[in-house]
């Protein structure tokens, strides 16, 4: 998936981005993952059928599996579904504000951090 990753990130090759991604789901059918960023492929691609066919899949995963919200919005926007994009955006904002902090000295501060600690 990581390699599916880079195609659709750094190299723009949307085909085999596409390719990648199918051969990690057919590998872990539960990998979310892997579903939302063939979704993101589709939708980037104009293929609006297959990314609604692939966020239906991902609603359904979500009852059993964890399913980002930021995730689901990038799909929506690469639909040009702004409204539908807004609402998972606002989710993954709530759900990260609830998201317990991490307790780890290494971080809490930051060089050139935006709190002006160095």
């Amino acid at each position: 998936m990581v390699l599916a990753a880079v195609r659709l990130y750094n190299d723009w090759d949307w085909p085999a981005a596409q390719q990648g991604f199918k051969q990690a789901i057919q590998l872990n059918p539960d990998l979310a993952g892997a579903r939302q960023r063939y979704g993101l492929v589709y939708a980037i691609s104009g293929r609006r059928g297959e990314a609604l066919k692939l966020l239906q899949e991902l609603r359904e995963l979500s009852r059993r599996s964890y399913v980002s919200p930021f995730d689901m919005a990038l799909i929506h926007a690469g639909l040009g579904e702004k409204a539908e994009a807004l609402n998972y955006l606002e989710q993954a904002a709530e759900e990260r504000a609830r998201a317990p902090r991490r307790k780890s000295s290494r971080f809490r501060k930051w060089p050139g951090s935006l709190s002006g600690a160095a």
